[in-house]
């Protein structure tokens, strides 16, 4: 504990018991205390004591309750109220202690028995009540600070009207830093000055006063950001015109930030004392300054709020329509459909669409779709003397490319502008016609829509139309993000139907692939009046392959086979793995089919194969079936649940020439 010296003062009647105190301070039995460390001014009665202490700042008081003009607590309250922040001992008698405990929880900080105390014991009880009041000070300070914080909280956060709440904050800054002085100016941001908004007792009559940025304490602090604590502001050579002739002492002025930004300065002035305004006074105006900022912004966030409620009215009638599309965007897994129903309801509220998906492999953003009439794009090209770029299906975009990286919506109310400087040299009037017969005009803007799974990019939305506006942003946002959803399900979709009819190994279809197509070729054969040739091929000697050669050989013989059938037949034929060894493909025949030149086709491929590797392939037997044109419901045939489907492969089979037999080499 420090070892200043300490002012006490002594209420006490008692002239001896005072006498007493003294004698006592005096003793020398605590050799580690400086003399004079204690410097005690007595006085008889409770007048002349709060007296003193008007006059003059005392550390602490020791208190008989029992004075000629004061009795019992109520002696106690009237010191306490005059000296609320000063340690109070009570002196007491041996027959007054219950009076001593009673002042002690009246807020007394201990109590003294009169003869009973020695210098030691006298000067650590001083002491330690004044410490102890300082901590209770300190602790009522904060919790004075956490109620007027509090009571801004819930004044911010329940209705409110911005004026009364900021002058309830600067009335806390006053009460609790104890400055005659608060004003809270705010930055206008036209021109970055500050007005005297709102202000306190003396400080009101300044309001309506701007300051310039730079100019005075406040203009300072608005132009760097950082709080200023004048502790001369009389001597201090910057005063504000304004406040030429304040009675300023010294001044503290703290800035109004909200998310780095001043957007306003409290000013504090005090026309009583000089000297810098301590830290905790400081950290106090800090977060109450805090407090002004939330309440100014959430104020003006009100007030675009409500601008934004009368522009979102014009908006429901684009949310409704875009959540009529989106519900239809369920009804299909086509992703030529999905894109072509959003580019036509689009288009009913006026609105354009380009669709490009973002390519894996190559990363380039392709034009997947457009939902500009062809012709109208073909006759802008035509005016225009070249391609227009961005707005051609398959075209690879850099530009939006690079706003996919940013991954944010992008609103462009230049569009018209961006378009017409791409043609360089074209007169005027024929890029308004060109542009026009694209739907775009000088107030066209566009919202640019990145397209994101799982915060993976997979493409974008370009939309454009005259009637888009900044805060459809946010309801096209949600929109990209369902077209995306139904993309990418029909996406998986595909290929989840894929994997089901495709043969891992091969890539080819697989038994179910090949007699659900089937079905469809016959069906179409049966309607084109056509007849279809079915062939059947399968490897010899695949035991012998993975025997000797092993399995990984004998899947490359399997794929070499698939290789081989694809060049053979047509992209139209199916062809598929049926398991095992075994193929089939089926082929549609305008004419009679006939199996004499398919055999030779399949035979040719074989060899040729075979001459540009260095294993040859397998040796391939097939068989070639002219499939019989019959009513459209007795296909037995391909259906696998038929009993007789094996009877039938293998009789077709064993009724047939094999095409090809090479010799097998190493």
């Amino acid at each position: 504990m420090s070892r200043e010296i300490l002012h006490v003062l002594n209420i006490e009647d008692n002239p001896a018991d005072a006498d007493l105190l003294m004698e006592t301070l005096a003793l020398p039995d605590m050799p580690a205390r400086p003399p004079q460390s204690i410097h005690i001014h007595w006085v008889p009665r409770l007048e002349q004591g709060l007296a003193h202490m008007v006059a003059e700042t005392f550390d602490a008081i020791l208190l008989d309750l029992n004075l000629p003009d004061s009795r019992g607590l109520d002696t106690l309250l009237k010191v306490r109220s005059l000296a609320p922040n000063t340690a109070i001992l009570v002196m007491t008698g041996n027959d007054d202690e219950e009076l001593a405990l009673r002042a002690v929880q009246a807020g007394a900080q201990d109590y003294l028995v009169k003869g009973q105390v020695n210098s030691a014991l006298l000067e650590r009880a001083i002491r330690y009540a004044i410490e102890r009041k300082r901590i209770e000070s300190a602790l009522n300070r904060r919790a004075s600070e956490l109620e007027a914080l509090y009571q801004t909280f819930l004044e911010i956060n329940t209705g409110f009207e911005l004026s009364t709440v900021l002058n309830s904050i600067v009335e806390r800054v006053a009460h609790l830093i104890n400055a005659p002085m608060v004003g809270l100016f705010l930055l206008n941001p036209e021109d970055e000055s500050l007005i005297l908004t709102v202000a306190h007792d003396e400080m009101a009559r300044y309001i309506g006063a701007v300051i310039q940025p730079g100019e005075g304490v406040t203009g300072r602090v608005a132009q760097t950001g950082q709080l200023m604590n004048v502790p001369d502001y009389e001597h201090w050579p910057y005063h504000a015109a304004v406040f030429a002739s304040a009675p300023f002492k010294r001044v503290l002025a703290i800035p109004l930030k909200v998310q780095g930004r001043v957007i306003g300065v409290i000013h504090i002035s005090d026309d009583r004392h000089t000297g810098l305004f301590d830290a905790d006074e400081v950290r106090l105006a800090s977060m109450l300054a805090d407090q002004a900022a939330l309440v100014v912004e959430k104020a003006r966030l009100l007030e675009a709020e409500k601008q934004r409620s009368l522009e979102l009215a014009r908006s429901n009638r684009v949310i409704a329509a875009l959540n009529g599309v989106s519900s239809r965007l369920q009804a299909t897994m086509d992703t030529e459909q999905i894109m072509e129903t959003v580019g036509a309801e689009l288009q009913n509220l006026g609105v354009f669409l380009e669709i490009a998906r973002l390519d894996p492999e190559s990363g380039d953003l392709v034009v997947q779709y457009i939902s500009l009439d062809q012709h109208a794009l073909a006759e802008a090209e035509a005016l225009v003397g070249h391609p227009i770029p961005s707005l051609h299906r398959g075209d690879v975009l850099q530009h939006p490319l690079r706003l996919l990286e940013e991954r944010k919506p992008r609103f462009n109310n230049q569009v018209w502008q961006m378009f017409a400087s791409t043609f360089g040299d074209i007169p005027r009037e024929v890029i308004h016609t060109a542009l026009a017969k694209l739907r775009i005009t000088p107030e066209t803007c566009s919202i640019f829509l990145p397209m994101m799974v799982k915060d993976r990019p997979v493409g974008a939305l370009l939309i454009w139309g005259n009637d888009l506006v900044e805060n459809d942003v946010p309801a096209f946002t949600v929109f990209a993000g369902q077209v995306t959803a139904a993309l990418e399900n029909a996406r998986l979709y595909n290929e989840i139907q894929k994997l089901a009819i495709m043969d891992e190994l091969t890539g080819l279809y697989n038994r179910r692939g090949f007699f659900t197509l089937a079905q469809q070729q016959i069906r179409v054969a049966e309607r084109l009046n056509s007849g279809l040739l079915l062939i059947f091929a399968d490897i010899d000697g695949m035991k012998e392959i993975n025997d000797t050669l092993g399995h990984q050989m004998g899947d490359q013989a399997l794929k070499d086979a698939a290789h081989i059938l694809r060049q053979t037949y047509r992209t139209a034929d199916v062809i598929a793995r049926m398991g095992g060894d075994e193929f089939a493909v089926l082929a549609m025949m305008s004419e009679k089919p006939e199996t004499g030149p398919l055999a030779r086709r399949l035979a040719e491929q074989v060899e040729e194969f075979n001459a540009t590797h260095p294993l040859h392939a397998p040796t391939h037997a097939c068989t070639l079936k002219n499939v019989p044109k019959r009513n459209k419901d007795d296909f037995p045939f391909f259906n696998p649940t038929s009993p007789d489907f094996k009877n039938r492969v293998y009789r077709s089979r064993s009724g047939a020439a094999a095409c090809h037999r090479p010799d097998r080499r190493p």
